[in-house]
């Protein structure tokens, strides 16, 4: 699937996610939770290992990150 972003920002999009990717391995490692904001104005804490898993199971992390 072609991509309608230039090699630039597909550049910048990878190294932002694996960013993120790291930070919730150590976050998760640690035992963490991370806070969500909602958009009327609350929050949502949700352990880092949770999202972690979810995330392992969806189709873009397994063709970008194994």
């Amino acid at each position: 699937m072609e991509s309608s972003m230039s090699p630039f920002a597909q550049k910048i999009q990878r190294g932002l996610a694996l960013a993120n990717r790291n930070l919730m391995e150590y976050d998760s490692a640690l035992g963490r939770t991370l806070i969500f904001g909602q958009q009327d104005g609350t929050y949502k804490e949700v352990p880092a290992s949770e999202i972690l898993k979810e995330s392992k199971s969806l189709k873009w992390w397994k063709d970008n990150f194994q």
